[in-house]
């Protein structure tokens, strides 16, 4: 995967940038880290493991809001997720709190269907993870949020029948 300079400028967006920062202690209950997008109680932070500019292993935390649904979709990087709080069902299968699941580069992923809790999630990426790949177009609140995260969404190319 190679990210230009621009992307990931935009990949940046309300990162939090451990190089930038002689100490940091904080807790995620502490709301100033938080940015909030398009439906209550959907937030993120991002950790940037490097320099503004430099591809860096990232640390994201997701909260997810009551039933909602993470569409199908890959990055082009290897991805750790630890669930936090709530629980969600993918494939038919149920991950509570504390489940760790890992997807390897390009390998699709959902859709994730959060409970009447909703959720949160840690995200472990290598490096940048890129813009994300769905399998089918986004909604318009997808593509709204990812904007607000500094990303736009890609669709896989399927082959013409």
């Amino acid at each position: 995967m190679s990210e230009s300079k621009n992307e990931l400028s935009e990949m940046a967006t309300g990162a939090i940038f451990i190089t930038d920062l002689a100490k940091y202690t904080t807790s995620l209950d502490d709301a100033s880290i938080w940015h909030k997008l398009e439906l209550p109680g959907q937030e993120w932070v991002r950790f940037v493991l490097g320099e503004r500019g430099q591809n860096a292993a990232q640390v994201w935390i997701v909260k997810m809001p009551p039933n909602y649904v993470v569409p199908r979709h890959y990055h082009e990087v290897h991805r750790l997720e630890i669930l936090l709080e709530g629980e969600y069902r993918m494939d038919g299968k149920l991950h509570k709190k504390g489940s760790i699941v890992s997807f390897k580069a390009f390998e699709e992923y959902g859709p994730l269907e959060f409970g009447p809790e909703g959720g949160m999630a840690m995200e472990v990426f290598p490096n940048t993870p890129g813009m994300p790949i769905f399998t089918d177009a986004p909604s318009e609140e997808v593509i709204r949020n990812l904007s607000l995260m500094g990303m736009k969404p890609m669709v896989k190319e399927t082959a013409a029948e």
